[in-house]
């Protein structure tokens, strides 16, 4: 019998010791000690308002939107060539934050015509995935203010017989909003053909 009481101490000596270091509140819940012995209070993590953002695509709103076209993008529409930001017409999409897992399903216009000019707000992010599902390689991420257009088309004649240039009209002076909005040092070319963008996935992220 003695030997059985010895073994059952043995056993609960961990638990008395582990009690003593935490401490018992009056429900029955043990309270940590800090290392001087006093109790300490339970904290719960901090909340900064936001709600957890599941990546269902939003409406577009100022500061948090996205314009994708399947023809270069500017401050006006030339028909065929260039689609006026955030007017959407038969080559553009208009979004606000969300993962879009398929860009064929997400922009069909645009991918229809091949990507060839994005546009997006400061504060937003775009970020293009080489495969559906946000898979593969990522071929594209910047914050904006940012407009880029295919390097495809960089330096060559307008299609619709003007005599510009798709760089005279994309580095040109827009006027109006879209000219405060998005001023020549925001305007790039981009590093490679945007048609091969086109199949892929794509975030816009809005402050976060």
């Amino acid at each position: 019998m003695r030997t059985c009481i010895l073994q059952c101490i043995a056993l609960l000596m961990p638990l008395m010791l582990a009690c003593s270091d935490s401490g018992f509140d009056g429900a029955g819940k043990i309270t940590p000690r800090s290392e001087s012995g006093k109790t300490t209070a339970l904290t719960e993590p901090e909340d900064d308002g936001k709600p957890a953002f599941d990546g269902t695509p939003q409406s577009p709103r100022e500061g948090c939107q996205a314009f994708f076209s399947g023809a270069a993008i500017g401050g006006r529409v030339y028909d065929g060539d260039f689609s006026k930001i955030y007017s959407v017409d038969y080559a553009s999409e208009w979004v606000g934050e969300g993962n879009y897992a398929s860009s064929e399903k997400a922009f069909p216009k645009s991918v229809d015509s091949t990507f060839d000019g994005i546009a997006f707000d400061k504060g937003t992010r775009v970020t293009i995935y080489k495969l559906p599902d946000y898979q593969g390689a990522i071929l594209f991420s910047e914050t904006g203010p940012y407009v880029v257009n295919n390097v495809l088309w960089r330096g060559k004649p307008l299609r619709t017989g003007e005599s510009y240039t798709y760089t005279d009209v994309f580095m040109g002076n827009w006027g109006g909003e879209l000219q405060s909005k998005f001023p020549k040092s925001v305007r790039h070319w981009s590093q490679t053909n945007m048609h091969t963008w086109s199949f892929g996935s794509v975030k816009v992220e809005c402050g976060r």
